[in-house]
């Protein structure tokens, strides 16, 4: 009997870490490549927020009917999925911790990963080595091997050159996993790799003895010292082993793991880090939510944190980000003025403005990381043609304190090369003097044009009543601070009031008086002429708010009413309006109404005005049915009568 040898299928290659040598003509260090940002004004949740869509707009498809997604999605590792990670993630990989900061990462209880992800773009395409020549895309060597190439798509936002470099910054582990699906040679191809940019360093090589790194590492196939991305099946395999969520079947985009991501622990808990990360695409990509033509809007948004959905709110709803959709609505329209310079003489761009009282809102984090320092509106949304939120410009504040603007300014597409160029690594600014004197004219003329157009807007005056008396802001300026809001809210301390006299021998008589005073204001009551009735006065007792009234909104002021004796109180209700330089009326008409009195005692007596019985004690109410989005001026007039 002959013995027949046992043949072994040769073992199946495992993905590594390849570490980059310094080459001796030179190359980039790992700590350069991330600091390229600089030190970003902005927190790095923020710049992640908008450099991570910049790329995903500039690499939307143009496939009809393909909408490009954007998500965000905090999360740990499962049980299933940690011990692949541990395994397969440090092989190769250097020894040293200090050298490879995700050995650390992986050493702790659990991995936590931020995964940020697009739908509806082209992937990462075109060759995966960096010195092959196409005439096609690049998108994968300029997003994980190249850095600083200028941005390829006419009209973006950005570059993956720079933009890149807060994926590694927000991570502890300097590390993330690029997970892509594209076509590539006419048909679909799925690729996975790793990168991290942790720290240069030195090291003995077996044979050669010190060599320099770069800090620069790449996890996928190893092959002649080049690693390569793991491809179709491998990679399908792969991203279901570490857990990634799959591509649909004719699916493309990509998503990019942030392993182990910083998060500021003043934001709170998880759930609050997700809040955060939805207003901030709220208040740094609304534009990309508003409907085009179709209906559809540019970009959808996503936000989960350990599989909890944080909905985006909705721009148009949420103030006072509204302010700044309805003045891009008017920079679309027929309202838009066009800013251009004078020598030469070029179109700049178009402005839209919207002016309104602005509702009470709270300052959130989101919102002083957009650039706002309080709750007073008067800022010019900036942006280039590709619509990304570039800054909120601070303009002249409105004299009025409840008045404010929101402004929406887009760069001329003849001129958004320019305005390119002038914008820091993080797009967050326009900074005229990194350019040439014959561009920098261009940017200093948009700052000028814009507070021209600022302080004509400030200007306002106010119409006051049905009389329609008309007012500076200036001079109305602490009386909008007493101001009883609409349905939304409302603003200032106290409630604002007439004070009236009245001659029994006329009543037409009155003397008419707007007061406004910190501390507890008081509104005399009609002055009677017969000595013999007590004087009767109404003492506002704190700020209106809100309540229910028959399931239907309601605002309510309280007060108290001195003296002892019978009271006639009489509400009158007026609304406070804005009018444009040309003197139009620009609110509604429709009037607030009074609901109804709630005695000290809770009894509830219906309409405008009441017959009462006083005595100096408690504390009463009235109920006010409000106009939507206006400003109401409350009167309570008391008058005491014979019994």
């Amino acid at each position: 009997m002959t013995d027949t040898p046992f043949s072994f299928a040769p073992a199946r290659p495992r993905p590594a870490w390849e570490s980059q040598q310094y080459p001796p003509e030179g190359a980039s260090a790992a700590e350069g490549i991330r600091s390229q940002l600089g030190r970003p004004a902005l927190d790095l949740l923020t710049v992640l927020v908008r450099e991570a869509a910049q790329n995903s707009w500039d690499a939307r498809t143009d496939e009809a009917g393909v909408d490009v997604h954007f998500g965000l999605d905090l999360y740990t590792v499962g049980a299933a999925h940690a011990n692949t990670w541990r395994a397969l993630l440090l092989e190769g990989c250097p020894r040293n911790a200090e050298h490879f900061p995700l050995r650390t990462s992986l050493g702790r209880n659990s991995i936590r990963v931020l995964a940020v992800s697009d739908r509806g773009t082209k992937g990462l395409g075109g060759p995966t080595r960096a010195d092959a020549v196409t005439d096609g895309p690049r998108d994968f060597v300029t997003f994980v091997r190249n850095v600083g190439e200028p941005r390829d798509t006419q009209l973006g936002g950005g570059t993956y050159g720079f933009g890149k470099g807060i994926f590694f910054m927000l991570s502890r582990a300097h590390t993330v996993l690029i997970h892509t699906r594209t076509r590539h040679q006419g048909r679909l191809q799925t690729r996975l790799i790793g990168s991290a940019l942790a720290h240069s360093y030195t090291e003995s090589v077996v044979g050669r003895g010190e060599a320099r790194y770069t800090g620069r590492h790449w996890w996928g196939m190893v092959s002649e010292g080049l690693v390569e991305p793991l491809v179709d099946a491998e990679a399908d395999e792969m991203a279901e082993r570490l857990g990634l969520a799959p591509f649909g079947a004719d699916e493309t985009g990509t998503t990019v793991v942030v392993v182990d991501p910083e998060i500021d622990e003043d934001l709170g808990s998880p759930g609050d880090v997700g809040d955060y990360l939805a207003e901030t695409i709220l208040w740094q990509l609304w534009p990309k939510m508003l409907p085009r033509v179709d209906g559809r809007p540019a970009m959808t948004f996503h936000v989960t944190v350990d599989g909890q959905d944080h909905p985006v709110p909705d721009p148009a709803l949420t103030h006072p980000v509204q302010m700044f959709v309805e003045a891009y609505r008017r920079m679309n329209g027929p309202e838009s003025r066009q800013l251009a310079s004078g020598r030469p003489k070029r179109l700049l761009g178009v402005l839209g403005l919207h002016d309104t009282f602005v509702l009470p809102w709270t300052l959130t984090r989101a919102a002083e990381s957009a650039g706002f320092d309080d709750t007073l509106v008067h800022h010019v949304c900036l942006m280039r043609s590709a619509e990304l939120v570039v800054t909120y410009a601070k303009g002249v504040k409105p004299q009025a304190e409840l008045k404010g603007y929101a402004g929406v300014f887009r760069v001329d597409p003849s001129m958004d090369e320019v305005f390119a160029r002038a914008e820091p690594p993080t797009h967050d600014a326009w900074n005229a003097d990194s350019l040439p004197p014959d561009e920098r004219r261009y940017v200093k003329a948009v700052t000028r044009r814009l507070t021209e157009a600022q302080q004509e807007i400030s200007g306002l005056r106010v119409v006051v009543g049905s009389e329609g008396r008309e007012m500076a802001l200036g001079a109305a300026s602490n009386y909008f601070s007493d101001l009883v809001r609409g349905s939304s809210g409302f603003g200032g301390r106290h409630a604002a009031f007439e004070s009236r006299t009245r001659d029994d021998n006329d009543p037409r008589t009155t003397g008419r008086t707007l007061a406004s005073r910190p501390g507890r204001t008081q509104a005399p009551a009609h002055a009677i002429a017969a000595q013999t009735l007590p004087r009767v006065r109404v003492e506002y007792v704190g700020d209106p708010f809100h309540t229910h009234h028959h399931d239907r909104p309601a605002l309510v002021q309280e007060f108290k009413l001195t003296g002892e004796a019978t009271v006639r109180l009489d509400a009158r209700l007026s609304i406070a309006t804005s009018i444009d330089a040309t003197g139009r009326d620009r609110d509604g008409t429709d009037q607030p109404q009074p609901l109804g009195w709630v005695t000290p005692d809770g009894t509830t007596i219906l309409g405008p005005s009441a017959l009462v019985r006083n005595d100096g004690h408690g504390t009463w109410r009235l109920l006010v049915r409000p106009t939507e989005d206006t400003m109401t001026v409350v009167e309570i007039e008391a008058e005491a009568v014979r019994p």
